[in-house]
């Protein structure tokens, strides 16, 4: 990411409303620059891996399946929601359950750890089974975070979600059995969002990662910005959507033909994000409050 002229984002947008930005990330601070471009992001801080072991005297941490563990993690997650009673966003990004998936970085598969009867007949299969056990831990510390946070007095939002699916070898994928369609759900995660105070909306069953600001705002009290008004009901018709693969899913993740509308409205989207990152910026009125 080489520029961030117009200030646009998130963390941007947060701030303009009083919010602290954190981002955390429990890996090395100068992979993908991400020291760089955290700042051109918006955040005011960012906390590496280096950060951690750097203050771990006040806040120990621990390793797990080869890297800073999800328990060290969410400890460092609650730290950062304590300090101070002002707002606060935070962008967390956890490693532990990241690739490679062998014994020699996650440790040896035991018996009482393995969740799949029959991996050993598997192509990979023990690769399937290291990354099995990593998703049952993940759950188990997700649940501790969620917790943790419905004992807060102040309204809390989490969105989870994965940045990307399982490094696994690609004999995994050919052989895997899907109940839908296959190049679709290889590149599916799971994602969810969560509020102490309320229900919220009705959740899509499958989003682009590019709504779920829009998605979090909704249940959150902040102003909304034009731009994310427009998201958010774009969003609600099209929730998800691959325009290279002529690809378009409703809310209920039902393959959809575009109508005239909706075919206007994303082509408009598309001007925007355009406008916003790589032309003049006309749009960005739309994300002043």
């Amino acid at each position: 990411m080489e520029k961030n002229d117009h200030n646009i984002g998130i963390p941007f947008f947060l701030k303009k409303q009083g919010y602290e930005t954190k981002g955390v990330h429990s890996h090395l601070k100068k992979g993908y620059q991400r020291n760089e471009v955290y700042k051109k992001l918006g955040f005011d801080s960012f906390i590496s891996r280096e950060t951690m072991i750097a203050e771990s005297k006040e806040l120990p941490i621990y390793y797990d399946e080869g890297y800073i563990s999800d328990m060290s993690f969410v400890d460092r997650i609650l730290l950062e929601v304590n300090k101070n009673d002002k707002s606060t966003f935070i962008n967390s990004v956890s490693m532990q359950n990241h690739y490679p998936y062998t014994e020699a970085t996650k440790g040896k598969l035991k018996q009482e750890d393995n969740l799949l009867d029959n991996y050993q007949d598997i192509v990979d299969g023990d690769q399937l089974a290291l990354y099995a056990r990593g998703v049952k831990k993940m759950d188990t510390t997700i649940d501790l975070l969620i917790q943790k946070l419905t004992e807060l007095d102040q309204p809390t939002t989490v969105v989870f979600y994965g940045d990307h699916g399982p490094a696994l070898n690609q004999s995994l994928y050919d052989n895997a059995f899907f109940k839908d369609d296959k190049q679709l759900q290889k590149y599916l995660t799971p994602y969810f969002v969560w509020n102490n105070k309320i229900n919220g909306e009705q959740k899509p069953k499958i989003i682009n990662p590019g709504f779920l600001g829009s998605l979090a705002f909704s249940e959150m009290s902040v102003a909304q910005a034009p731009f994310y008004q427009f998201e958010h009901d774009l969003m609600q018709k099209l929730p998800a959507y691959n325009i290279a693969k002529n690809l378009f899913l409703n809310s209920k993740g039902e393959k959809i033909a575009l109508t005239a509308p909706l075919k206007e409205a994303l082509h408009d989207y598309q001007l925007f994000q355009y406008d916003m990152f790589v032309g003049e910026g006309y749009s960005k009125e739309l994300f002043s409050i």
